[in-house]
């Protein structure tokens, strides 16, 4: 009998074992802050996120985003920083300039453009 029982053993451990796929583990998980999601008019908070890719693939509780972890999960802990999402703006300078030189101007005081002083 004991024969038996300890390779059922072995497999059930080794089984228990086995490493997450390593599509179900994030690249980052964040945490230890406000964490604003937009997600309403008024203020919505989590308490972590986990990052997959550059996308953003949890936002909710930490314990829940800790299952997420793996040997390789960066984990950023926010410090009481505020985290919000956001985007890139590529400042808008540059297409005013292109909008603005093709434009005839009646102004107060003297400019000067690449053609000549208005």
């Amino acid at each position: 009998m004991h024969k038996i029982t300890i390779p059922i053993y072995l497999t059930l451990l080794f089984a228990s074992c086995q490493p997450k796929e390593t599509s179900d583990v994030a690249d980052a998980i964040y945490f230890g802050g406000d964490i604003i999601t937009m997600e309403s008019d008024s203020a919505t908070y989590a308490e972590a996120v986990a990052v997959k890719d550059g996308k953003i693939v949890f936002v909710g509780a930490k314990a829940d985003a800790e299952k997420l972890q793996g040997d390789r999960t960066i984990i950023n802990d926010l410090q009481g920083k505020t985290m919000m999402p956001g985007f890139i703006d590529p400042h808008l300078h540059p297409i005013l300039g292109s909008v603005i030189l093709n434009t005839s101007f009646a102004s107060p005081f003297e400019w000067n453009f690449p053609w000549g002083k208005v």
